[in-house]
């Protein structure tokens, strides 16, 4: 029986096949999940619809040692929870979060820092850009997400 070659049985061949079927399924899901992003809701609408909603208007008070007040009024229905102010110098940049919590129709203010690379570089230009708050669609939990359409520079 030496010219005999004997193979893989119907059976496992089949097994295999279709365990690599899966593993390639897994593969392209996960890859393709990467594009779509989880998506953050506001009263089960898409957050970004309430971005337009935002009206605000945003100042900056001089203070000491780069430490100004910076000032917000919100003028729409939408209560913004945080900003995003992102500082420019020479064609460099840094992105910075502020806390400060602005109900619909009130104002606020807060102390911010407004130095850039260690406190050394003063910003050329400064943009604020309002935060909201929201769920992640099909989970439990809340999200902030930045209205980056409506920023505003401040002087």
């Amino acid at each position: 029986m030496r010219g005999e070659k004997r193979g893989l049985s119907a059976v496992i061949a089949s097994v295999l096949l279709i365990a690599l079927v899966l593993v390639i399924a897994l593969m392209i899901f996960l890859w393709s999940k990467g594009f779509l992003g989880e998506q953050i809701e506001k009263f089960d609408k898409p957050i970004k619809t309430y971005c337009e909603k935002i009206i605000f208007d945003v100042y900056r008070v001089n203070g000491t040692g780069g430490y100004d007040t910076l000032e917000v009024i919100n003028r729409g229905n939408v209560n913004i929870y945080g900003f995003e102010v992102k500082m420019s110098s020479g064609g460099n940049s840094e992105v910075s979060n502020f806390a400060l919590i602005v109900r619909s129709e009130e104002s606020a203010s807060g102390v911010f820092y407004f130095r850039m690379s260690g406190g050394t570089t003063i910003p050329e230009k400064i943009e604020v850009f309002p935060r909201l708050s929201g769920n992640v669609k099909d989970q439990m939990g809340r999200k902030t997400y930045t209205c980056r359409e409506n920023g505003k520079v401040v002087g």
